[in-house]
């Protein structure tokens, strides 16, 4: 039973035997207002629940060779093991007590998303990155949940992490650099690498991802691989161009609209949210979403409600929202071109793809891969690339990226007539600004 001492004795050794000997709190008639008995018992209260409600994990918790950490509903941690101070390089629970779950993570938006999501559903597992006291990133599996009063039919008292660290399988597979390709994205660059890594950690989490880079670097395939790696591979895969809708067209086309809400609705009709329930929903250059369809993006990603445009009845849905851009959305934010509150709540897991300018060692690798796919759907006989080929491209910026490459490999082939591909085969705007005059 907790206990909470309340006397006429304002008796300091009288107060600290009490505490010793298992109360709560000692507090002197008098000289107690209502707010603060209340806080007092709320306190033991609680304190015992969580003590109940740990008392037969702590066998094995404390047996346990994995990381684990208790935190309270405000995700500040109340406990952690040997293992955990071991994996973040800490000497003491006094380093970490008290502290915010969310400053051991990589990024402490992906944190308070998890947070969110296992107070909502009880649970949450996947693979995240860690940030250990000397900065070094960690990568790791992570289960989560929520620990319930009496017998886990009660109130919700406390989160408890276990983590497993596979940052060694993850350096492993980067050092061995054998991979060339991932779910359709071809490439060798350490960024690459790194990217293939990102998406195999982002697949198994079902957080919102922010994808940014420049026009055709690649976006809608980091996308599709997201989802196709993950758990929801058998679900609706629905993109989105928000950029090719006009305005008056678009709302309608993410909520959809409801019979006789404008001219042209003569049925109703169900819009991509409803179509991807369950899956994933792609938001292509969400950049350009206009401000009244913003707030409603924002309401959707918030408690996954909606109504079609011209309808009343509350729709609900549950999926995952990968969006992407070209442009600098936290600039856009700052010229209040975009609300801040939907940045923050589409970027919980920002990729950044890399300009083509960035990787020039996958061009190579990449022309090869083209000529061989532009060749197969011609149905033309092997074309080598030439020597000089390969320095026009090595040598060309690519404003363009992947995708311009990709067109100029195209054109450079349908012109080509003999069995090696030159220079001159080349679009004129690449040959202008590689050869010198």
């Amino acid at each position: 039973m907790p206990i909470v001492v309340l006397s006429g004795m304002n008796d300091e050794s009288l107060a600290v035997n009490a505490v010793q000997h298992g109360a709560q709190d000692y507090m002197v008639k008098g000289s107690v207002d209502s707010d603060s008995l209340r806080r007092s018992l709320r306190y033991a209260i609680e304190r015992k629940q969580i003590q109940e409600s740990l008392r037969i994990k702590d066998r094995v918790i404390e047996s346990s060779i994995n990381p684990i950490a208790i935190a309270d509903l405000q995700g500040k941690l109340t406990y952690v093991n040997h293992f955990f101070l071991k994996l973040w390089k800490y000497e003491s629970v006094e380093g970490v007590a008290g502290r915010s779950i969310e400053e051991f993570w990589h990024r402490s938006a992906e944190a308070l998303w998890i947070m969110e999501r296992v107070l909502s559903h009880g649970s949450w597992r996947g693979q995240i990155r860690g940030r250990s006291k000397d900065d070094a990133e960690l990568d790791l599996q992570l289960s989560a949940f929520i620990v319930k009063e009496k017998n886990g039919h009660g109130e919700p008292l406390c989160v408890v992490f276990s983590f497993v660290d596979i940052t060694e399988l993850t350096r492993l597979r980067r050092r061995l650099k054998t991979e060339q390709s991932f779910a359709g994205i071809v490439g060798y660059d350490v960024k690459m690498l790194q990217l293939f890594d990102t998406i195999r950690q982002v697949a198994e989490v079902d957080v919102p991802v922010l994808i940014q880079g420049e026009s055709g670097t690649g976006k809608a395939l980091v996308a599709a691989a997201i989802h196709n790696e993950g758990a929801l591979s058998d679900k609706p895969f629905v993109p989105v161009n928000c950029a090719a809708l006009p305005e008056d067209v678009l709302e309608s086309e993410l909520f959809g609209h409801v019979k006789g809400a404008f001219s042209e609705a003569a049925s109703n009709k169900k819009g991509c949210f409803e179509q991807a329930n369950g899956g994933t929903i792609f938001l292509d250059e969400v950049g350009a979403v206009p401000d009244a369809a913003q707030a409603k993006l924002l309401g959707v990603l918030q408690n996954g409600t909606f109504q079609r445009v011209g309808g009343e009845e509350t729709i609900k849905v549950d999926l995952r929202v990968i969006s992407a851009t070209n442009k600098n959305l936290a600039e856009e934010v700052n010229a209040g071109r975009f609300r801040d509150d939907l940045f923050y709540r589409l970027c919980v897991v920002p990729i950044h793809l890399p300009p083509l300018r960035e990787r020039l060692n996958d061009i190579p690798l990449l022309a090869d891969y083209f000529r061989k796919k532009v060749l197969a759907q011609m149905g033309r006989d092997d074309i080598v690339l030439s020597a000089e080929a390969i320095d026009i491209m090595m040598e060309y910026d690519w404003p363009g990226n992947v995708r311009e490459l990709e067109n100029a490999l195209q054109y450079a082939l349908v012109g080509c007539r003999g069995n090696q591909l030159l220079p001159e085969h080349f679009p004129p705007n690449i040959l202008k600004k590689t050869v010198p005059a």
